[in-house]
């Protein structure tokens, strides 16, 4: 009988940890810390700025100016330096991959607007850079977040899988009312089915957890330049105030933290109705831009504004502060800077929710940026072994730290 060997690796995560010491091996990977922030410069005229200098920008991290940081340039990569660091490959940056996640609302959005989305999102594709990398989702009416395809920089690929697979269902039961955006119609006055999905009460609770599931996506590509087109029109906006107004400012709060710079495009046209202001205010908290027109002038604008990206890199500021915030100001009265505000180091163990804590250990395996240094880490290979024709692994004790205490194990097999 051929013998096989697999190689196993156990990690073990100590849910109370905060900050605690790391294997000097981890300690080293994660001595030198850079942050990756993606921003867009436009002139007044909504026109690319891109001849960006140096001087002509302000970086203030956790309010204090810094001077040493690089900026990326979308078509030439410049490296202006002031402190000597250690360098970065000149190859790897060429190479360096930007995120674009394009997501689509076929839960409150009318099925003719769905198809002007995706008019607008093939516009989009077509006429990016090389280097840009798709990832397509879709908010359903009953699945929640849904993924098309991705990443991947095949445009002709993503835009055959967008027409294939977002279809836009019709919305019979659904009325746009100038004052009030999306309305329910029922057969009895009164009548609210709150599991039925034509319910403005279940679009509402469907649509706020595919966006904090998006976040937890998001979460990651820590460490990578990401921008997010949410095409939708918005649900109604009692949720302009109350607990729903907090829940979606919570939301924009969570974007800037993961190094996301999101862009609200209604493929509707301009209107000015409740659920519109809502996901105005979205993308305004995010850091990001609103984006209301005809198809030809939004796609149009969009690869306008493509032609100012920018990343710029900083070193990691070495304190305690779980939130990191970030401004970009500009020296000059006629440029206006679109970028992620705030950025975040992770949540302690006990603060991730289950589907965050099955991707954490996946992270760290993949020498990920979501695992900063917050977290007790602990490596060992298990001992494999074959007995009566089965694998068995073992692992000699437990260590001493994580006793007495409540902890996730997670069983990782890596091919060698």
């Amino acid at each position: 009988m051929k013998k096989i060997y697999i190689h196993f690796t156990f990690i073990l995560v100590l849910g109370v940890s905060i900050h605690s010491s790391i294997n000097q091996d981890i300690i080293e990977e994660l001595e030198i810390k850079w942050w990756v922030v993606p921003f867009y410069v436009l002139n007044n005229s909504t026109k690319a700025v891109q001849n960006l200098k140096e001087n002509d920008l302000i970086l203030k991290i956790n309010n204090q100016p810094i001077d040493n940081y690089i900026i990326y340039y979308r078509k030439k990569i410049e490296m202006e330096i002031n402190t000597v660091i250690e360098p970065t490959k000149k190859k790897n940056q060429k190479n360096k991959r930007k995120l674009v996640f394009l997501v689509f609302d076929d839960l409150a959005t009318q099925s003719l607007h769905v198809k002007k989305a995706k008019t607008i999102a093939k516009g989009i594709i077509q006429k990016s850079p090389p280097n840009f990398d798709f990832v397509a989702l879709c908010i359903s009416r009953y699945k929640g977040l849904e993924y098309i395809i991705g990443p991947t920089g095949n445009k002709e690929l993503v835009i055959n899988q967008i027409y294939d697979k977002i279809k836009g269902w019709a919305k019979e039961s659904q009325l746009l009312n100038r004052r009030g955006g999306l309305r329910d119609i029922s057969k009895f006055p009164g009548e609210r089915n709150y599991d039925d999905g034509t319910s403005y009460y279940f679009r509402k609770k469907k649509y706020f957890i595919s966006l904090e599931t998006l976040d937890t996506l998001l979460k990651v590509f820590m460490g990578e330049g990401k921008i997010v087109y949410f095409f939708t029109t918005g649900i109604h906006a009692g949720i302009g105030r109350g607990h729903d107004f907090l829940q979606l400012r919570d939301i924009a709060q969570k974007f800037n933290e993961n190094g996301s710079l999101l862009f609200v495009i209604n493929p509707v046209g301009v209107r000015n109705i409740s659920g519109e202001n809502a996901v105005r205010y979205l993308a305004k908290a995010s850091g990001g831009k609103y984006f209301e027109g005809t198809k030809d002038s939004i796609s149009n604008r969009i690869v306008e504004m493509n032609r100012g990206y920018y990343e710029i890199a900083f070193p990691d500021p070495n304190d305690d502060k779980r939130i990191i915030d970030v401004e970009l100001l500009s020296k000059k009265k006629n440029m206006n800077i679109y970028s992620v505000r705030k950025l975040s180091r992770g949540k302690h163990y006990l603060e991730l929710n289950e589907t965050e804590r099955s991707l954490l250990p996946l992270n760290m395996i993949e020498n990920g940026y979501w695992a900063k240094s917050i977290y007790d880490i602990t490596y060992h290979k298990l001992k494999p072994d074959t007995k009566d024709d089965q694998h068995i692994c073992s692992i000699d004790s437990i260590p001493e730290s994580f006793l007495n205490h409540e902890n996730d194990i997670f069983l990782i097999r890596i091919n060698p």
